[in-house]
């Protein structure tokens, strides 16, 4: 008979789910530079990412708006501010058509970009993380 994890490790896992950033990158001046929209909206992608999909996150102006925010200029910034710090990539440009619109795609630049059939990502998967975080970038 198995014992569950709660048992076995005394604890249990978060009720549903967990969106987390590992601490070398939130020790990265890179992260301590950030804007606190630019935080939210990497937290926003970190929740969506279930440990698979990674460049299949969205950034949508109507997501957005669920955790908080209250301008599309505020929000189109703290992407820039992301992606010029190369903490997300941009893995498919949003395209506004009447019909059959699509938003812009990111990936968590500390994880493997994955597979995503029928996202048409503009960027492949990949076996490694497209950023690489060590005390040399500090």
């Amino acid at each position: 008979m198995g014992r569950n994890r709660e048992r076995t490790k005394g604890r249990k896992d978060a009720p549903g789910g967990f969106a987390g950033i590992p601490r070398y990158v939130m020790d990265h001046p890179d992260y301590k530079s950030l804007s606190g929209n630019a935080v939210k909206v990497l937290m926003m992608l970190a929740y969506q990412y279930k440990g698979k999909g990674n460049g299949n996150l969205t950034a949508a102006w109507s997501i957005a708006q669920k955790h908080g925010f209250r301008s599309e200029p505020t929000l189109s910034r703290a992407i820039r501010e992301l992606m010029a710090k190369r903490l997300i990539i941009r893995t498919r440009e949003g395209r506004f058509l009447n019909p059959g619109g699509q938003c812009a795609l990111y990936a968590l630049a500390w994880k493997p970009i994955d597979e995503c059939p029928g996202k048409r990502l503009e960027v492949g998967p990949t076996t490694r993380p497209p950023r690489q975080f060590s005390i040399r970038d500090k």
